[in-house]
């Protein structure tokens, strides 16, 4: 009698795809689990009844689970100013997300103030990884995580003197240095400031000042805003976003064979 086993290994791939690797043996189910980063399924059945035995289990998480992520930021960043700067002149600036343009400022904002302009959003690639954590249960479920993306968003923060005053670049040039050393104060944003959807982020979010920036010309760019140049701080910071949702997965506990004694004897 012609039997066999059909034993089909399944490797989660990093883009969450499923290859398929099958050879034949035998018939009937033998076992369903997880080692590893890899799910297995054994199934004893005619090798003309090979199908693909896995259904994907990845879920992406709800569209809105990190929209408000720029806007937390954007907070963070205030609260960091607004803390670390001197108590005097943390009280007289204002913290503004606006475009430097030839508008600027908009009548929302009273100057002195200082500006940081989220001008690029792209991800890390040097960050990049495809591992999968697998995070086992005692009732025998495994609970699967995706590493997250990295993201990094870099912002060009400039420096605006009171309107009137006789000195205005002097007072800009002070300005900005007060807040070049409260940024290279830390590697990374401090926990405790951390806002809303970036409280819960399980990595730290790291951050670069005095880089040079995502823009290819300062002069260009100046120019695109209609405005005069202005000396600027690079600033970014990595976001840690996680894009999928975490997978409960069966974990081998025992391996149970089954034969047909009349198939082995080939009555």
């Amino acid at each position: 009698m012609n039997t066999s086993v059909s034993l089909t290994l399944l490797k989660i791939c990093p883009i969450h795809k499923a290859v398929e690797i099958s050879y034949s043996k035998r018939r009937d189910t033998v076992e369903f689990g997880v080692q590893s980063n890899v799910i297995q399924r054994a199934s004893r059945r005619s090798s003309k009844d090979a199908r693909p035995v896995f259904e994907e289990l990845s879920g992406a998480l709800p569209r809105d689970a990190f929209a408000p992520m720029i806007d937390d930021l954007d907070k963070t960043l205030a609260a960091l100013l607004r803390r670390e700067l001197a108590p005097g002149l943390s009280e007289q600036i204002q913290v503004s997300f606006e475009a430097p343009d030839d508008r600027f400022p908009p009548q929302s904002v009273t100057t002195p103030a200082v500006d940081l302009f989220l001008y690029d959003v792209r991800e890390n690639l040097e960050l990049r990884s495809n591992d999968v954590e697998l995070e086992k249960h005692e009732n025998g479920i495994a609970l699967r995580r995706f590493m997250p993306v990295r993201v990094d968003a870099s912002y060009l923060i400039t420096a605006w003197p009171r309107e009137g005053i006789a000195n205005p670049a002097e007072d800009e040039h002070r300005l900005l240095g007060e807040v070049m050393r409260v940024l290279l104060r830390y590697r990374t944003l401090p926990q405790d400031l951390l806002h809303g959807t970036l409280a819960a982020s399980e990595l730290p979010l790291p951050v670069s000042a005095l880089q040079p920036g995502r823009l290819q010309s300062l002069g260009e760019f100046w120019q695109a805003m209609g405005g005069k140049p202005k000396a600027a701080i690079n600033y970014t910071v990595t976001l840690s976003i996680d894009v999928a949702a975490p997978q409960e997965v069966y974990l081998v506990k025992e391996r149970i064979f089954h034969f047909d004694e009349m198939a082995y004897k080939g009555g």
